[in-house]
């Protein structure tokens, strides 16, 4: 997992308006540009800023591995497993269990020691290892009333995001489009965005 987020160190416009003297940490000095982006932002355009990760280690990555990448795609995906694993909607291997919990862990230090906003929404695929890979990492926060996590289940969400906005990356780091053939399939919460999208109507 990137170190911060991936979040840069770096002025920003808004600093220009802080105290003197005030100590804020990298995500706290962000947070006020993003709001100050917003604030003067033309109308119609909506700044977001994203956090996307990857599910954990799931049976058809150990799968892909023991295979290889050649044949996994022009074979064994498509089936249902093997004499020994099923991978109809496949579930994490203890790996990707132990992957989620160590995000996790570092959820619980961005909150309390970088002070990094908590997400308002939680989107998640319906598969089962990714909704496992949210809840291990998300369950259990010292997260704001106002933002508890309640994901709502949302098939091809990476496509239809993928389609409506302008994202710049901010940090470092794997995004979910990223390493689809990857073994290991470690979860990325690292790679924080800031996306600039017309504003659907509500």
């Amino acid at each position: 997992i990137s170190k911060n987020f991936g979040l840069l160190e770096r002025d920003h416009e808004a600093d220009a308006s802080a105290d003197p003297g005030e100590s804020k940490t990298p995500w706290q000095r962000f947070e006020r540009e993003v709001t100050r982006l917003q604030d003067e932002a033309v109308e119609g355009t909506v700044y977001k800023v994203l956090y996307l990760g990857r599910h954990g280690q799931g049976v058809h990555n150990v799968a892909e591995k023991k295979y290889g990448t050649t044949e996994w795609d022009r074979y064994w995906a498509a089936q249902e497993g093997d004499s020994t694993s099923s991978w109809v909607d496949p579930h994490l291997t203890e790996t990707g269990i132990q992957q989620a919990k160590a995000v996790n862990a570092f959820w619980k230090h961005q909150l309390a020691v970088a002070k990094t906003p908590a997400p308002e929404r939680y989107y998640c695929s319906p598969l089962y290892r990714c909704l496992e890979t949210a809840n291990l990492t998300f369950t259990g926060l010292d997260l704001p009333a106002d933002r508890p996590y309640k994901p709502v289940v949302k098939e091809v969400s990476r496509l239809s995001f993928q389609r409506s906005a302008r994202v710049v990356a901010v940090g470092g780091g794997p995004s979910v489009a990223d390493n689809q053939h990857s073994s290991s399939a470690k979860p990325t919460a690292s790679t924080p965005a800031i996306a600039a999208a017309p504003s659907a109507p509500s």
